[in-house]
Protein backbone atom coordinates (compact mmCIF):
# COMPACT_ATOMS: atom_id res chain seq x y z
CA UNK A 1 0.00 0.00 0.00
CA UNK A 2 2.90 2.16 1.02
CA UNK A 3 4.14 1.58 -2.16
CA UNK A 4 1.18 2.43 -3.90
CA UNK A 5 1.53 6.09 -2.76
CA UNK A 6 5.25 6.72 -3.07
CA UNK A 7 4.95 6.69 -6.62
CA UNK A 8 3.04 9.71 -6.78
CA UNK A 9 4.46 11.30 -4.07
CA UNK A 10 7.49 12.46 -5.75
CA UNK A 11 6.10 11.66 -9.16
CA UNK A 12 7.02 15.41 -11.65
CA UNK A 13 3.86 17.09 -12.64
CA UNK A 14 3.10 17.11 -16.18
CA UNK A 15 2.86 20.47 -18.01
CA UNK A 16 0.08 22.00 -19.95
CA UNK A 17 1.11 23.19 -23.63
CA UNK A 18 0.98 27.15 -24.01
CA UNK A 19 1.53 27.73 -27.83
CA UNK A 20 3.01 31.64 -28.72
CA UNK A 21 0.84 31.28 -32.14
CA UNK A 22 -3.01 29.90 -31.88
CA UNK A 23 -3.29 30.58 -35.76
CA UNK A 24 -1.55 26.92 -36.24
CA UNK A 25 -3.39 24.51 -37.95
CA UNK A 26 -3.05 21.94 -35.31
CA UNK A 27 -4.60 24.60 -32.76
CA UNK A 28 -7.26 25.71 -34.57
CA UNK A 29 -8.38 22.12 -34.99
CA UNK A 30 -8.49 21.70 -30.90
CA UNK A 31 -10.33 25.25 -30.86
CA UNK A 32 -13.05 24.29 -33.26
CA UNK A 33 -13.32 20.78 -31.99
CA UNK A 34 -12.67 19.06 -35.41
CA UNK A 35 -14.15 15.52 -35.20
CA UNK A 36 -14.89 16.26 -31.09
CA UNK A 37 -11.55 14.88 -30.61
CA UNK A 38 -11.19 18.10 -27.77
CA UNK A 39 -12.27 18.97 -24.64
CA UNK A 40 -12.22 22.39 -23.05
CA UNK A 41 -12.75 23.37 -19.45
CA UNK A 42 -12.45 26.55 -17.27
CA UNK A 43 -8.89 27.81 -16.66
CA UNK A 44 -9.33 28.99 -13.23
CA UNK A 45 -6.09 31.24 -11.58
CA UNK A 46 -5.04 29.70 -8.73
CA UNK A 47 -2.30 26.92 -7.15
CA UNK A 48 -2.12 23.26 -9.10
CA UNK A 49 -2.35 20.85 -6.05
CA UNK A 50 -2.08 17.07 -5.88
CA UNK A 51 -4.70 15.25 -3.62
CA UNK A 52 -3.47 11.95 -2.80
CA UNK A 53 -6.24 10.49 -0.41
CA UNK A 54 -4.99 7.63 1.92
CA UNK A 55 -6.94 6.06 5.01
CA UNK A 56 -6.88 8.23 7.66
CA UNK A 57 -5.10 11.28 5.94
CA UNK A 58 -4.95 13.22 2.95
CA UNK A 59 -2.01 14.85 1.41
CA UNK A 60 -2.39 18.21 -0.36
CA UNK A 61 1.20 18.26 -2.40
CA UNK A 62 1.80 21.86 -4.45
CA UNK A 63 3.43 21.81 -7.93
CA UNK A 64 6.61 23.33 -6.54
CA UNK A 65 9.18 21.10 -4.59
CA UNK A 66 11.40 23.02 -1.08
CA UNK A 67 14.45 24.03 -1.22
CA UNK A 68 14.75 22.97 2.22
CA UNK A 69 13.29 19.61 2.33
CA UNK A 70 13.75 19.00 -1.59
CA UNK A 71 10.20 17.46 -1.41
CA UNK A 72 7.34 18.58 -2.80
CA UNK A 73 5.65 21.28 -0.80
CA UNK A 74 2.53 20.28 1.23
CA UNK A 75 -0.57 22.74 1.96
CA UNK A 76 -3.29 20.55 3.70
CA UNK A 77 -3.04 22.30 6.57
CA UNK A 78 -3.87 25.38 4.81
CA UNK A 79 -7.00 24.09 3.79
CA UNK A 80 -8.28 21.89 6.29
CA UNK A 81 -11.71 22.29 5.15
CA UNK A 82 -10.67 20.79 1.37
CA UNK A 83 -9.07 17.73 3.27
CA UNK A 84 -11.81 17.00 5.52
CA UNK A 85 -14.43 16.83 2.94
CA UNK A 86 -11.66 15.04 0.30
CA UNK A 87 -11.79 12.11 2.92
CA UNK A 88 -15.60 12.20 3.52
CA UNK A 89 -15.88 11.85 -0.30
CA UNK A 90 -13.46 9.49 -1.84
CA UNK A 91 -11.77 6.11 -1.45
CA UNK A 92 -8.57 5.73 -0.03
CA UNK A 93 -6.06 5.10 -3.03
CA UNK A 94 -7.24 8.16 -4.86
CA UNK A 95 -5.28 10.71 -6.18
CA UNK A 96 -6.55 13.61 -7.91
CA UNK A 97 -5.70 16.48 -9.76
CA UNK A 98 -6.94 20.07 -8.89
CA UNK A 99 -6.47 23.59 -8.49
CA UNK A 100 -6.65 25.50 -4.94
CA UNK A 101 -8.55 28.65 -6.05
CA UNK A 102 -11.09 31.34 -4.91
CA UNK A 103 -14.83 30.49 -6.79
CA UNK A 104 -15.10 34.49 -7.71
CA UNK A 105 -13.17 34.06 -10.91
CA UNK A 106 -11.91 37.42 -10.90
CA UNK A 107 -9.63 36.02 -8.09
CA UNK A 108 -5.94 35.31 -9.21
CA UNK A 109 -3.32 33.26 -7.86
CA UNK A 110 -1.35 36.18 -6.37
CA UNK A 111 -4.93 36.16 -4.19
CA UNK A 112 -4.57 32.65 -3.30
CA UNK A 113 -0.52 32.66 -2.74
CA UNK A 114 -1.34 34.74 -0.02
CA UNK A 115 -2.91 32.21 1.62
CA UNK A 116 -0.33 29.38 0.98
CA UNK A 117 2.39 31.12 1.44
CA UNK A 118 2.17 32.04 4.45
CA UNK A 119 2.32 30.43 8.26
CA UNK A 120 -1.02 28.32 8.60
CA UNK A 121 -2.75 30.36 11.87
CA UNK A 122 -2.96 33.51 9.19
CA UNK A 123 -3.76 31.23 6.02
CA UNK A 124 -6.88 30.34 8.62
CA UNK A 125 -7.55 34.03 9.57
CA UNK A 126 -7.32 35.43 6.09
CA UNK A 127 -10.16 32.54 5.09
CA UNK A 128 -13.00 33.17 7.65
CA UNK A 129 -15.17 34.64 5.38
CA UNK A 130 -14.28 33.56 2.26
CA UNK A 131 -12.36 29.95 2.17
CA UNK A 132 -10.59 28.51 -1.10
CA UNK A 133 -12.38 25.75 -3.09
CA UNK A 134 -10.70 22.53 -4.50
CA UNK A 135 -11.48 22.27 -8.52
CA UNK A 136 -11.22 18.65 -9.54
CA UNK A 137 -9.53 18.66 -12.74
CA UNK A 138 -8.11 14.54 -13.50
CA UNK A 139 -7.90 11.96 -11.48
CA UNK A 140 -4.25 9.67 -11.60
CA UNK A 141 -5.62 7.13 -9.40
CA UNK A 142 -9.22 6.08 -7.52
CA UNK A 143 -9.51 3.37 -4.93
CA UNK A 144 -5.94 1.73 -5.12
CA UNK A 145 -6.27 1.47 -9.59
CA UNK A 146 -3.50 3.26 -11.20
CA UNK A 147 -5.27 5.22 -13.80
CA UNK A 148 -2.24 7.15 -15.59
CA UNK A 149 -2.31 4.66 -18.68
CA UNK A 150 -5.36 5.51 -19.45
CA UNK A 151 -6.81 7.92 -21.70
CA UNK A 152 -8.31 11.45 -20.54
CA UNK A 153 -11.83 10.32 -20.94
CA UNK A 154 -11.72 7.42 -19.17
CA UNK A 155 -9.81 9.47 -16.52
CA UNK A 156 -12.48 12.33 -15.94
CA UNK A 157 -15.61 10.30 -15.58
CA UNK A 158 -18.14 12.05 -12.81
CA UNK A 159 -17.66 8.80 -10.79
CA UNK A 160 -14.47 9.47 -10.44
CA UNK A 161 -13.77 13.12 -9.85
CA UNK A 162 -16.69 14.31 -8.18
CA UNK A 163 -17.31 14.32 -4.35
CA UNK A 164 -19.61 10.89 -3.75
CA UNK A 165 -22.07 13.28 -1.18
CA UNK A 166 -22.88 15.03 -4.90
CA UNK A 167 -22.50 12.17 -7.54
CA UNK A 168 -24.72 9.79 -4.70
CA UNK A 169 -26.64 12.77 -3.56
CA UNK A 170 -26.00 12.09 0.00
CA UNK A 171 -24.84 13.81 2.62
CA UNK A 172 -22.16 15.63 3.72
CA UNK A 173 -22.57 17.76 0.82
CA UNK A 174 -19.70 18.45 -0.22
CA UNK A 175 -19.23 22.69 -0.37
CA UNK A 176 -15.35 22.84 -1.18
CA UNK A 177 -14.79 20.80 -4.23
CA UNK A 178 -16.16 21.06 -7.58
CA UNK A 179 -15.46 19.45 -11.07
CA UNK A 180 -13.90 22.03 -13.58
CA UNK A 181 -16.40 23.59 -15.01
CA UNK A 182 -16.52 22.26 -18.87
CA UNK A 183 -17.49 24.32 -21.83
CA UNK A 184 -21.11 22.76 -23.58
CA UNK A 185 -20.59 24.85 -27.46
CA UNK A 186 -18.35 27.12 -29.20
CA UNK A 187 -14.59 26.85 -27.31
CA UNK A 188 -13.86 30.51 -27.64
CA UNK A 189 -17.03 32.23 -27.55
CA UNK A 190 -16.95 30.38 -23.42
CA UNK A 191 -13.46 32.05 -23.72
CA UNK A 192 -14.69 36.05 -24.35
CA UNK A 193 -17.50 35.71 -22.36
CA UNK A 194 -14.69 34.33 -19.39
CA UNK A 195 -12.55 37.76 -20.06
CA UNK A 196 -15.39 39.67 -20.38
CA UNK A 197 -15.83 38.83 -16.49
CA UNK A 198 -12.08 38.99 -15.82
CA UNK A 199 -11.83 35.80 -15.95
CA UNK A 200 -8.65 34.04 -16.92
CA UNK A 201 -9.20 31.89 -19.56
CA UNK A 202 -9.55 27.87 -20.99
CA UNK A 203 -7.38 24.72 -21.24
CA UNK A 204 -8.44 22.51 -24.01
CA UNK A 205 -7.71 18.38 -23.76
CA UNK A 206 -7.57 15.63 -26.25
CA UNK A 207 -9.97 12.95 -25.01
CA UNK A 208 -7.41 10.27 -26.13
CA UNK A 209 -4.62 12.03 -23.78
CA UNK A 210 -2.29 10.19 -21.70
CA UNK A 211 -0.86 11.47 -18.33
CA UNK A 212 2.76 12.08 -18.84
CA UNK A 213 4.51 13.18 -15.52
CA UNK A 214 7.39 15.85 -15.90
CA UNK A 215 6.62 15.88 -19.88
CA UNK A 216 4.49 18.10 -22.08
CA UNK A 217 3.61 16.59 -25.32
CA UNK A 218 2.48 19.42 -27.78
CA UNK A 219 -1.48 19.55 -29.19
CA UNK A 220 -2.21 17.31 -26.38
CA UNK A 221 -3.42 20.08 -24.13
CA UNK A 222 -3.83 24.09 -24.81
CA UNK A 223 -4.14 26.82 -23.08
CA UNK A 224 -5.68 29.62 -24.37
CA UNK A 225 -5.35 32.77 -22.04
CA UNK A 226 -5.63 36.17 -22.11
CA UNK A 227 -2.87 37.73 -23.51
CA UNK A 228 -3.33 41.35 -23.54
CA UNK A 229 -4.69 44.00 -21.02
CA UNK A 230 -6.59 46.74 -21.49
CA UNK A 231 -6.91 48.42 -24.84
CA UNK A 232 -8.12 52.21 -25.55
CA UNK A 233 -9.05 52.18 -29.12
CA UNK A 234 -11.38 55.04 -30.81
CA UNK A 235 -14.73 54.18 -31.65
CA UNK A 236 -15.44 55.23 -35.86
CA UNK A 237 -18.53 53.14 -36.61
CA UNK A 238 -21.55 51.73 -35.38
CA UNK A 239 -22.90 48.23 -37.30
CA UNK A 240 -26.52 47.86 -37.78
CA UNK A 241 -28.20 44.22 -36.84
CA UNK A 242 -28.78 41.65 -39.06
CA UNK A 243 -32.85 42.03 -40.32
CA UNK A 244 -33.50 38.52 -40.32
CA UNK A 245 -33.40 35.67 -37.75
CA UNK A 246 -31.73 32.26 -38.62
CA UNK A 247 -31.60 30.90 -35.38
CA UNK A 248 -32.80 27.38 -33.92
CA UNK A 249 -35.80 28.75 -31.69
CA UNK A 250 -38.43 29.65 -34.46
CA UNK A 251 -40.88 28.00 -31.77
CA UNK A 252 -40.56 30.07 -29.03
CA UNK A 253 -38.88 33.32 -31.23
CA UNK A 254 -41.00 36.86 -30.27
CA UNK A 255 -39.39 39.14 -32.53
CA UNK A 256 -41.45 39.37 -36.25
CA UNK A 257 -42.73 41.30 -39.55
CA UNK A 258 -46.42 40.57 -39.27
CA UNK A 259 -48.19 42.08 -41.93
CA UNK A 260 -45.36 44.66 -42.58
CA UNK A 261 -45.09 45.93 -39.04
CA UNK A 262 -42.65 44.77 -36.90
CA UNK A 263 -44.63 42.79 -34.10
CA UNK A 264 -43.66 41.70 -30.60
CA UNK A 265 -45.85 38.09 -29.55
CA UNK A 266 -44.32 37.71 -25.83
CA UNK A 267 -44.74 33.96 -25.30
CA UNK A 268 -43.52 33.41 -29.23
CA UNK A 269 -45.80 31.79 -32.31
CA UNK A 270 -45.82 28.10 -31.04
CA UNK A 271 -46.06 25.95 -34.13
CA UNK A 272 -47.98 28.28 -36.13
CA UNK A 273 -44.37 29.41 -36.42
CA UNK A 274 -43.89 26.74 -38.29
CA UNK A 275 -47.18 26.44 -40.23
CA UNK A 276 -46.52 29.41 -42.44
CA UNK A 277 -45.15 29.74 -45.58
CA UNK A 278 -41.90 31.78 -44.14
CA UNK A 279 -40.61 33.79 -47.44
CA UNK A 280 -36.96 33.57 -48.11
CA UNK A 281 -36.80 37.42 -48.36
CA UNK A 282 -39.24 40.82 -47.46
CA UNK A 283 -42.26 38.44 -47.18
CA UNK A 284 -45.06 39.12 -45.07
CA UNK A 285 -44.37 37.28 -42.48
CA UNK A 286 -40.99 36.74 -41.12
CA UNK A 287 -38.60 36.44 -37.99
CA UNK A 288 -36.43 39.70 -37.36
CA UNK A 289 -33.22 39.59 -34.95
CA UNK A 290 -33.69 40.89 -31.62
CA UNK A 291 -31.28 43.75 -32.62
CA UNK A 292 -32.98 44.98 -35.57
CA UNK A 293 -36.20 44.86 -33.82
CA UNK A 294 -34.90 47.07 -31.65
CA UNK A 295 -33.20 49.21 -33.51
CA UNK A 296 -30.07 48.28 -31.95
CA UNK A 297 -26.19 48.73 -33.13
CA UNK A 298 -25.08 45.31 -32.87
CA UNK A 299 -21.00 46.05 -32.55
CA UNK A 300 -18.42 48.58 -32.98
CA UNK A 301 -15.72 49.08 -35.49
CA UNK A 302 -12.57 50.74 -34.11
CA UNK A 303 -9.18 51.29 -35.20
CA UNK A 304 -6.11 50.40 -33.65
CA UNK A 305 -2.54 51.05 -34.84
CA UNK A 306 -4.24 52.53 -38.19
CA UNK A 307 -6.09 49.10 -38.56
CA UNK A 308 -10.11 48.79 -38.73
CA UNK A 309 -11.28 46.34 -36.01
CA UNK A 310 -14.75 44.80 -35.60
CA UNK A 311 -15.37 44.17 -31.43
CA UNK A 312 -19.22 43.03 -30.97
CA UNK A 313 -18.11 40.08 -28.19
CA UNK A 314 -19.02 41.79 -24.73
CA UNK A 315 -21.65 44.41 -25.51
CA UNK A 316 -24.53 43.95 -23.30
CA UNK A 317 -28.06 44.86 -25.01
CA UNK A 318 -27.82 48.64 -23.06
CA UNK A 319 -24.27 49.24 -25.08
CA UNK A 320 -26.18 48.56 -27.98
CA UNK A 321 -28.72 50.49 -27.23
CA UNK A 322 -26.92 53.26 -26.42
CA UNK A 323 -24.65 53.15 -29.85
CA UNK A 324 -28.03 53.59 -31.40
CA UNK A 325 -28.52 57.22 -29.79
CA UNK A 326 -27.96 60.37 -31.65
CA UNK A 327 -25.58 60.90 -28.47
CA UNK A 328 -23.20 57.77 -29.61
CA UNK A 329 -23.94 59.13 -32.97
CA UNK A 330 -22.66 62.72 -32.40
CA UNK A 331 -19.36 61.39 -29.86
CA UNK A 332 -18.46 58.77 -32.79
CA UNK A 333 -18.75 61.50 -35.43
CA UNK A 334 -16.66 64.43 -33.44
CA UNK A 335 -13.98 61.58 -32.49
CA UNK A 336 -14.60 61.67 -28.69
CA UNK A 337 -15.94 58.02 -28.53
CA UNK A 338 -13.64 55.68 -27.25
CA UNK A 339 -13.89 51.85 -25.90
CA UNK A 340 -11.81 49.67 -23.79
CA UNK A 341 -10.98 46.61 -25.21
CA UNK A 342 -9.00 43.31 -24.84
CA UNK A 343 -8.51 39.81 -26.31
CA UNK A 344 -6.17 37.07 -26.81
CA UNK A 345 -3.31 38.49 -28.81
CA UNK A 346 -2.28 40.88 -31.31
CA UNK A 347 -1.32 40.13 -35.04
CA UNK A 348 0.12 42.27 -37.73
CA UNK A 349 -2.79 43.80 -38.25
CA UNK A 350 -5.49 43.61 -35.61
CA UNK A 351 -6.57 42.08 -32.51
CA UNK A 352 -7.35 38.27 -32.07
CA UNK A 353 -10.80 37.56 -30.80
CA UNK A 354 -11.82 41.39 -29.46
CA UNK A 355 -13.73 41.71 -26.23
CA UNK A 356 -15.54 44.83 -25.32
CA UNK A 357 -14.95 45.87 -21.40
CA UNK A 358 -16.32 49.75 -21.77
CA UNK A 359 -17.37 52.90 -23.13
CA UNK A 360 -14.99 56.33 -22.44
CA UNK A 361 -15.74 60.11 -23.51
CA UNK A 362 -12.58 62.23 -23.95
Amino acid sequence: MLDFYKKFFNMIPMKYYDAKDHTRMKAQDMIKNKDNKTRGFLKADGEWSRAIIMQNEVILQSRSKSTVTGEYGIKTKHVPHIAEELLANYPEGTVLLGELSFRDITKTSKDVGSILRCLVPKALDRQKETKLIFRVFDCLAYDFVDFRKRIFDERFQLRYVTPASLYQMREPMAQYIEVIEEIKGDFMEYAEDLWMRDGEGIVLIKRDMKYMAGGRKAWDTLKIKKKLGHIDVQVIGALDATVRYNGDHLFDWKYWVFDGELTLYEKGLGESAFSWDLPSSDGMYFPVSKGHFYGWKMAIEVTYKGNKIRVASGLTDEDRAYLATDAAKEAIESDSLFAVITGMELTSDSIRHPVFIDFRHK
